[in-house]
């Protein structure tokens, strides 16, 4: 398997294809624009003050009605959306759902946010709400360290995933 290549995206670069999203979107059509959380809710923000049209809630979605998100990777984000017209930064080629208005296409680099660069603290600031969604005492000294000991036990258990396998012969 090749490694993957990551790349952070920079504001300027989210503000540029937000410039080109803008240009692409037809005037007049949308009356309101519904960013999904969380990277979709930023890009909306931005949207909201070139297009000129509302940012409103997922409760208050209506025929006319634009979705927003960051990246479409999977589509497991944008499947309860397929009702509505969407528009993404970034749209991956093996995207199950093709959006009508893409700012970027690419392959299948891993894209990280400028707001998700700190991975690491990610992963252990979200091993620390699982164990107190348990119930367990995140300040007790036998558990003060378990953030980073999930976080490396995962970098160990995935690592195969960033080697390239043994070439076979015959």
């Amino acid at each position: 398997m090749k490694q993957q290549q990551n790349r952070v995206i920079s504001w300027n670069e989210i503000y540029t294809l937000c410039d080109k999203l803008s240009k692409q979107i037809p005037k007049g059509k949308y009356k309101s624009i519904c960013g999904i959380p969380n990277g979709g809710s930023i890009i909306a923000t931005i949207l909201r003050n070139k297009l000129n049209i509302p940012v409103i809630s997922h409760a208050d979605l209506n025929k006319d009605s634009l979705i927003i998100d960051d990246i479409n990777d999977s589509s497991d984000t944008l499947l309860p959306y397929t009702a509505w017209d969407k528009a993404v930064l970034f749209e991956k080629e093996h995207s199950k759902i093709k959006c009508e208005f893409v700012g970027e296409r690419v392959n299948n680099e891993w894209l990280e946010m400028i707001w998700e660069v700190d991975k690491k603290d990610n992963i252990q600031s979200n091993i620390k709400r699982i164990l107190q969604f348990v119930g367990a005492d995140i300040n007790n000294p036998h558990l003060v360290d378990t953030p980073k000991r999930v976080e490396k036990m995962y970098e160990e258990f995935f690592k195969a995933y960033k080697t390239e396998p043994p070439k076979i012969t015959t």
